[in-house]
């Protein structure tokens, strides 16, 4: 940092020397750049210091304060005590405090983003040079003497007397000098040398560092000292510089503003009328072609220059903002600095055997540029009036052929122009052979012979064309393809192929035939540049980038899907094993060897992306544009791989800031999140993209564009998570770090462990309490219920058994009547033991299925008395333990009963009823099947009785059955079916009982 004791004087002095200047005019090569002014938020035009910090920050000191800029917008600082708005003297200490002065003397530092000014001791005065070591060490002059402060402690140190002038020479040091001595000052070491400068103190000097040296240049630019530590004496050396200004001019003297040097150790000497480069061996870095070095921004008041981390420069300038130049050795000629090239655009390029470029302007012009001197030396002027559309120099007979709407050709370097017969209308493409050449235009492919003599054109049509005999005879022919539109032409060196690129596809022409060429044999190709490798031809397509043939047979395809730029070729360009490929999205270059791909765009520091052709001279590759001429050497990197810085700026809750830290724990309502973030990254000049997740939500990664620097969680839940981001540069490649923030989301306290499971167990005590009450409720109206079926049954049991007896009594009535004395003792005798066995299962819910057979057989006893000619049958499977299996008590005995008396009671004789038992499963099935009128007849006999009664028996049961089937799991049920035979005649009725065992 360089040090000046009065800046106030010094603008002064610059804007009157820079009104002096301004109206002198010069031109020179000058390197591609962009611009920052007011239009992208830079504050001042005037620009007095730049500077970039450890996190890759341009830092801005200019006219209306200090800003930062990070490559797409800017941050505006303004301390609140400050007595002036101007700042200069940019510096950055150990702890990465940035450090500046303003010109009312004041000095400020700014630490994580807060402004803080810094008092000098007492007695000092407002306006000082200062430097800063990475020690926290402040250097200054004062009253004849050095001094430092300890910027932490404050401790005031003396170090020598009678220096004023102070340089950083190499970390912790910096170098003093007046007109004697030289005193270099390292990690507390003081070294004098003596030396004889022979100039005056003050404002003499401007001095920068260069790998192990030291230079110091006179104000006036004309002598340049060589200081050393080792060296006695210092090296002078004088330079050349080629005069800014008019010629008769009185002025001899450059104005020096400072001395800077870059990454790559090249020197630049910032003056008031332009920017001069040189190399560490201070030779220029951009000459006249004869040693002397011209300046870049010829005219503007140069203040700083400045090589940022990815190579680009920021030249800053007291009068118009900021340029930046994305690579110094990208070159551009236009009106702007070649004063013969008075159109931008230039349509077409080629060059002439001494490597001479070949510039298609408008008005039917072609410039001759020196690319040596880089001056425009010939001009060709056609006859027509539009922009030139093709071009073609033959090296050999050293012939220029031209179209503007017509064909023409000119002799090297003559003017005589003489119009092409053979050519087709408004050619739009040349190619050569033998004495021959080809063109594509609107109506069709021409063949021209140079002859001069303007004969008149042979038209034929291909088939008609015989190539040798039609070449040799010398005529003017105009091929006919129904005179549709061409766009290119290119005759195969060795094979005399003619191909030829029509508005509606690409032929060939060979011995006479005509056969058109499909990509993929199916897709028509719009062919509109050619080139040609050994054996292998390169076309160049309006919609599908590059193809290659061999022995027309098509190979391979580069299009945008393999990383084309753009489909659309607009020259190329074949350079040993290097195709070179204009596109209006940028320069290509292709490897033959392996078809690797790089792309050059305004990334790497292109004027214009649209090439409208290409040409190599040398080491060098030359460009034609709508913006002018470009040069750029073969060997330039197309892609950025400094990887860019990538940090987290802040965390913002529910739209409110937090104070920066790399992690937080918020509580369960903070969960409302943004959080900002910023790539750096020039080269791509805000081309450039982000992805980022947040580990715990995002499963993937999340790509968004170099605008949406932010990143929103707008309801995120509780838990610990780790946001994590990346920058990727224009070129993909990703920033080295991952910048990374750590969060916690604390879960709310009805969420946390100790209140669940207090809240658990509290719920789990009601709901207990609550089920204990309930199923106290319920065990009690089981109970009740329970106890009311068995009321029920038992009820129904003891009005079961008084039916059974009426009937019994009323058949012993009947023998009685019948003085059947015999049968009524038989009959009293039997049932007095089924009434002791039926008050014997009274009591019971349930009995053996023994006891129930028993008492089954009784009763049938019984009814074959009462029933004449009734035989019953009781089959028991084999298999059935009738002792261990227990059913519901006289169950079954009802379903017997109605079997009597509906289905037998009616029939006369053979009456028969079978009851069987048997097991299927888990129930016992009892069939009960009777050989009786049926169901249907013994209802008609019913119909026809008066109704006494209802059937009491299948009633009570039925109720019974309902009573005993609550609650089960298996129930029991019952099934009638009414018996027939083939003549739907009633052969009786089977009633089956499935009762669970």
């Amino acid at each position: 940092m360089s040090s000046f004791t009065d800046t106030k004087l010094k603008k002064l002095y610059f804007f009157i020397l820079y009104f002096c200047l301004i109206g002198f005019k010069n031109y020179a090569q000058h390197p591609s750049y962009w611009q920052l002014t007011d239009e992208q938020g830079l504050p001042s035009a005037t620009v007095f210091d730049l500077h970039q910090d450890t996190k890759g920050y341009i830092w801005m000191a200019t006219e209306s304060g200090l800003c930062r800029y990070d490559g797409s917008k800017f941050k505006f600082y303004k301390p609140k005590t400050s007595k002036a708005s101007a700042v200069s003297h940019i510096a950055e200490d150990g702890k990465n405090r940035i450090w500046f002065l303003n010109f009312s003397g004041q000095l400020f530092y700014i630490e994580q983003e807060q402004i803080y000014e810094y008092k000098f001791p007492k007695g000092f005065p407002d306006f000082l040079a200062y430097y800063i070591d990475k020690n926290d060490r402040l250097f200054t002059y004062h009253n004849d003497m050095m001094w430092y402060i300890h910027t932490t402690k404050g401790k005031l140190t003396s170090l020598f007397k009678g220096h004023d002038q102070l340089v950083e020479y190499a970390p912790n040091s910096f170098i003093a000098f007046d007109t004697q001595n030289v005193l270099f000052y390292q990690n507390g070491s003081l070294l004098k040398k003596s030396t004889k400068l022979n100039h005056s103190t003050g404002f003499t000097y401007r001095h920068q560092i260069i790998k192990d040296w030291h230079i110091v240049v006179e104000r006036g630019l004309d002598e340049v000292f060589i200081l050393d530590e080792n060296n006695e004496e210092p090296l002078k050396k004088e330079l050349k510089f080629d005069f800014i200004g008019e010629k008769n001019s009185k002025q001899k003297t450059i104005e020096l503003n400072d001395v800077r040097s870059d990454r790559e150790d090249n020197i630049w000497f910032l003056t008031y009328s332009g920017l001069y480069g040189y190399d560490q061996n201070l030779a220029p870095l951009f000459s006249d072609g004869k040693g002397r070095s011209v300046p870049l921004f010829v005219g503007k008041p140069i203040s700083d220059v400045l090589q940022d981390r990815e190579g680009n420069y920021w030249v800053s300038t007291l009068s118009d903002g900021v340029f930046i130049i994305p690579h110094k050795d990208i070159l551009f000629f236009n009106e702007t600095n070649t004063p013969d090239l008075e159109d931008n655009h230039i349509y077409k390029i080629t060059k002439d055997d001494d490597d001479n470029l070949l510039l298609g302007m408008f008005n039917g012009k072609v410039k001759v540029f020196n690319p040596f001197t880089k001056n425009v030396t010939y001009e060709y002027v056609t006859k027509g009036k539009k922009e030139i559309e093709a071009l073609l120099y033959d090296r050999i007979n050293k012939k220029l052929f031209v179209s503007c709407s017509i064909g023409y050709m000119f002799d090297k370097n003559q003017s005589n122009c003489y119009n092409i017969n053979g050519t087709s209308s408004s050619p739009k493409y040349f190619s050569l052979y033998k004495n021959t050449v080809f063109s594509a235009g609107a109506d069709g492919i021409g063949i021209g012979i140079w002859d001069k003599s303007g004969e008149k054109t042979k038209k034929i049509f291909h088939e008609n064309f015989d190539y040798n005999k039609d070449i040799d005879a010398g005529e003017n022919i105009l091929f006919m393809e129904s005179q549709k539109r061409s766009r290119a032409v290119f005759v195969e060196k060795d094979n005399s192929r003619i191909w030829m690129g029509y508005a509606h596809g690409l032929f060939v022409l060979e011995d006479i035939k005509l056969s058109e060429y499909k990509w993929k044999d199916t897709t028509n190709i719009f062919a509109k540049t050619f080139a040609q490798k050994d054996d292998m031809l390169i076309v160049g397509t309006l919609t599908q980038g590059v193809l290659f043939f061999k022995n027309k047979k098509s190979f391979k395809q580069i299009a945008i899907q393999q990383g084309l730029p753009s489909n659309l070729c607009l020259d190329m360009y074949v350079d040993g094993n290097t195709l070179w490929v204009a596109t209006d999205k940028g320069l290509v270059k292709i490897s033959l060897e392996n078809y690797q791909i790089e792309v050059f765009n305004r990334h790497e520091g292109l004027i214009s992306e649209q090439i409208n052709g290409v040409v190599v001279i040398g080491n060098y590759i030359w460009l034609a544009s709508p913006k002018g001429l470009m040069k750029m050497p073969k060997n330039l990197p197309s892609k950025n791989m400094v990887p860019p810085l990538i940090y987290i700026d802040k965390l913002s809750v529910w739209e409110k800031p937090l104070a920066f830290k790399s992690s937080y724990k918020l509580n369960h309502q903070e969960n409302n999140l943004k959080i900002d973030f910023q790539g750096i990254t020039y080269k791509g000049r805000g081309t450039f993209h982000y992805k980022y997740k947040m580990t715990g939500i995002d499963t993937n990664w999340i790509y968004t564009e170099s605008s949406n620097n932010f990143a929103r969680y707008p309801s995120l839940p509780s838990g610990k998570y780790e946001f994590q981001v990346k920058a990727i540069n224009e070129d993909g490649m990703e920033s080295e770090g991952t910048a990374i923030m750590q969060i916690e989301i604390q879960t709310p306290f009805w969420k946390k462990i100790w209140f669940i499971l207090t809240a658990i167990l509290v719920f789990l005590t009601i709901i207990a309490s609550i089920v204990w009450w309930r199923l106290k409720l319920i065990q009690r109206k089981n109970s009740i219920e329970q106890s009311l079926r068995e009321s029920q049954l038992a009820a129904l049991k003891v009005q079961m058994n008084p039916h059974f007896i009426f009937n019994a009594l009323n058949s012993i009535q009947e023998f009685i009547l019948l003085n059947e004395k015999r049968l009524a003792n038989e009959f009293l005798g039997k049932f007095s033991d089924l009434m002791r066995l039926t008050l014997d299962m009274s009591n019971e819910r349930e009995i053996p299925l023994q006891d129930e057979i028993q008492m089954l057989d009784l009763y049938l006893q019984l009814e074959a008395i009462r029933f004449e000619n009734l035989q019953y049958i009781l089959e028991i499977d084999k298999n059935l333990d009738v002792e261990s299996i227990q059913i519901p008590s006289m169950i079954i005995q009802p379903y017997i009963e109605n079997a009597l008396k509906h289905g037998l009671l009616h029939k006369k004789d053979n009456r028969k009823l079978w009851v069987r038992f048997s097991q299927k499963d888990d129930f016992l099935q009892c069939e009960i099947e009777d050989n009786g009128i049926g169901r249907k007849k013994s209802a008609e006999f019913n119909k026809n009785k008066p109704k006494k009664h209802k059937s009491f028996a299948i009633n009570a049961t039925e109720k019974r059955l309902g009573l005993l089937n609550y609650g089960r799991k298996k129930t029991i049920k019952s099934e009638i079916i009414d018996l027939y035979n083939e003549k739907e005649e009633a052969l009786g009725t089977k009633i089956t009982l499935n009762i669970p065992i």
